[in-house]
């Protein structure tokens, strides 16, 4: 009876622990505090030349990453069609997938958060880092050994992404972690 009585409260408290799970990497989410110094478009979307990825970059240092399907058509063999697709993709109006950029002389940062529905932490934090080449190329370089966690990273290895102009992007005002008191203190503490 006493090892029945243990079992039940093993599952009701891991499936309350899978609502209370945690955001993982908060404390390492700086990019809003560091001033950026150089300006790149933001009328569209960088696209990567190998099919990986794709970011949105705004005045208010937001970003929204966004994976491309593995199995729609490849973006730059027809870049209107690739932006159509990337529009269909559920995670355009999304919440998820934001975060911010830094811009330091030529060295270019995101940090983004990654939902996760299948690890203790709900949210990941990412960091890319790469170089500017020009305003409508950007190089980024992720060594997969510092990012052991993300099994699948879409930035793996070297990444060219090359500037699309689009009329439509996804709103930064909806990102999840704008109302969050972590986030407005820390936005405060930057502007001070």
């Amino acid at each position: 009876m006493v090892s029945l009585l243990r079992i039940y409260a093993l599952i009701i408290s891991c499936l309350l622990s899978s609502c209370f799970r945690p955001n993982c990497g908060m404390k390492d989410f700086n990019a809003y505090q560091i001033p950026k110094e150089r300006d790149l478009r933001k009328n569209g979307v960088y696209v990567s030349t190998n099919h990986r990825g794709a970011f949105f970059l705004y005045e208010n240092g937001m970003c929204k990453v966004l994976p491309i399907h593995p199995n729609g058509p490849e973006f730059w063999s027809d870049p209107a069609k690739g932006a159509e697709e990337v529009m269909k993709d559920g995670r355009f109006y999304s919440k998820e997938d934001w975060g911010r950029y830094v811009l330091n002389n030529n060295q270019f940062i995101i940090q983004n958060f990654n939902r996760n529905g299948e690890s203790f932490c709900k949210r990941w934090l990412f960091e890319e880092r790469g170089y500017i080449d020009n305003d409508s190329t950007i190089i980024i370089q992720v060594n997969e050994s510092i990012e052991s966690h993300r099994r699948d990273t879409m930035f793996a290895g070297r990444n060219v992404f090359q500037f699309y102009p689009m009329n439509i992007k996804p709103d930064s005002t909806v990102a999840w972690f704008l109302n969050k008191n972590w986030y407005k203190r820390g936005m405060d503490e930057a502007n001070l």
